[in-house]
């Protein structure tokens, strides 16, 4: 039911504006942007324990590798956060010493698994949030959180959104692609996304929610590539510093981009779009004003590099 109203999660990044989008391309009728802002960035755990147990027990005779992910996930975590670092440390080195002698496909799996990689943030702040929401036209409803009530909120929204006969939910989740078992990070955020979306799947569908998920069928480099064909503006505002330097900062996503990123995809494996890197889009066909960014500084924060907007305007197209 196309003509069905919608609510979008939103982050100002350009999966959840392409997302939007490709929704009103196809003829939903958006209602609501959704932004979450977290209270607890740097304290933040991987799962809520009854969240997880839920997510586990689903369908618990089906095994998939997005739960033996999770799973892998937690065991991890948890043992880092018991065991001091200079066992924690001797531990990892001895499970990477061997898996060097493993088949390199069967090596990539098991380090997808367990390799621990920290999470990166868009890390917009709120009235930037808001100014772009005004920038499109779209209500906003902007809705404060923890990480580990985070599962408990989204119910909570999807359950209001009902209530005001919204029936469907636009989620700007990027396609995963194809696996990759010749690398262990390629094959990790492979992995990632597809658990990201048994989780929304799951929570949509105990709510009685539609789950709207354009771009997951797509490939990642068409995504940025229709991007910029259709003239959206976005900039890079975070990255992770194991794969990025802080010149990259500022820069727009166009061509010069996109085969910049391309070719750290493949010297190192990362996902052509994100989550190693998080933008703020500006400018693009759906916006009714455009912004124009007045002041911002480059900073180090939460372990990646971030570009601080402190102070943006309106400007008529």
């Amino acid at each position: 039911m196309k003509s069905m109203r919608v609510a979008v999660t939103w982050t100002g990044g350009k999966d959840s504006c392409f997302a939007l989008y490709e929704a009103m391309r196809e003829g939903y009728s958006v209602s609501l942007l959704m932004n979450f802002i977290f209270q607890d960035v740097e304290s933040r755990s991987p799962y809520k324990p009854s969240n997880l147990f839920r997510f586990i027990m689903k369908d618990y005779c089906k095994p998939s590798f997005s739960k033996l992910f999770v799973l892998a996930n937690v065991a991890t975590s948890f043992i880092r956060m018991h065991l001091n670092k200079f066992l924690s440390l001797s531990l990892s080195n001895s499970i990477e010493n061997i898996l060097d002698k493993m088949p390199a496909n069967f090596s990539n799996l098991i380090k997808s698994f367990t390799k621990h990689e920290p999470m990166i943030w868009h890390e917009i702040s709120p009235e930037m949030i808001a100014l772009q929401a005004e920038a499109l036209g779209i209500p906003l409803v902007q809705i404060r959180t923890t990480w580990g009530s985070f599962e408990d909120q989204v119910r909570m929204e999807l359950r209001k959104l009902k209530s005001m006969d919204i029936r469907g939910v636009v989620w700007g989740i990027a396609p995963p692609g194809s696996p990759d078992f010749t690398n262990s990070k390629a094959l990790r955020d492979y992995l990632q996304l597809n658990a990201e979306k048994d989780w929304i799947d799951r929570i949509c569908k105990d709510e009685g929610i539609k789950p709207i998920t354009p771009l997951w069928s797509k490939k990642p480099h068409e995504v940025l590539l229709t991007l910029i064909k259709e003239n959206f503006k976005a900039i890079i505002t975070v990255l992770n510093p194991q794969y990025f330097n802080e010149e990259w900062l500022g820069k727009v996503v166009d061509y010069s981009f996109l085969q910049g990123v391309c070719e750290i995809h493949k010297n190192k494996g990362i996902h052509i779009g994100g989550d190693d890197y998080h933008t703020f889009v500006i400018d693009g066909p759906i916006f009714k004003k455009r912004i124009r960014i007045v002041k911002s500084i480059k900073v180090f924060r939460h372990g990646y590099y971030l570009l601080d907007i402190l102070k943006a305007k309106l400007e008529p197209k």
